[in-house]
Order: C-alpha cells, then structure tokens, then sequence
C-alpha cells in the first residue's frame, strides 16, 4: 500500500505541523519521514504508516491512493490474470 504523500502533507498543513513535529509525535526518525514525504521511500512499513495517520488523525486507509488501486501488485501478475479470465477454456481455474 502507498501512501499519498499529497494527501499528508496537506493534511500537515491543516494541522500546521512540519516534518520534524510530525516525526516527534510520530516517533519515525526525521530521516525516514523525510525520505516518506520525499517520495524515496515508496511503501513505508505498516508501523510507520498507522504513526503517520495517528499523528495526523485520520486512518490509513484515508492516506493512501484510492483511484486506480489494482488488486495485483505486479502487474504482470495482472494482466495475465485477466488474459485467463476473458479466455473460456482457461475460465474453469477460476471457479476452482
């Protein structure tokens, strides 16, 4: 799960508080929350993104991406997913 980083840091701004506030409250080093809100850091660990939300009040659910979201990861996985689906004679593996 990605966070949205657009969606933190405006939420950082409601609230008025910086990197290094919401890394005291939050208890991530300013370091990881820095490569977070950077976007270096693409999927923070779950730890860190339930410390985020708390800080921020609000859930994690409302911090990551909601459009677009897949239900593979990789997308490969995917496509090759719906490539058995939308064949017949492949179909059955998915009723099994």
């Amino acid at each position: 799960m990605a966070l949205n980083i657009e969606k933190i840091k405006l939420k950082m701004s409601e609230m008025s508080i910086g990197n290094k506030e919401l890394s005291d409250k939050s208890g991530i080093p300013l370091r990881t929350i820095n490569n977070i809100l950077g976007g270096i850091t693409k999927n923070p660990s779950i730890d860190n993104m339930l410390a985020i939300a708390k800080v921020l009040g609000s859930m994690v659910e409302e911090l990551t991406y909601e459009e677009n979201q897949q239900y593979y990861l990789n997308s490969e996985a995917g496509k090759l997913a719906q490539e058995m689906y939308e064949r017949p004679e492949m179909r059955v593996l998915f009723d099994a």
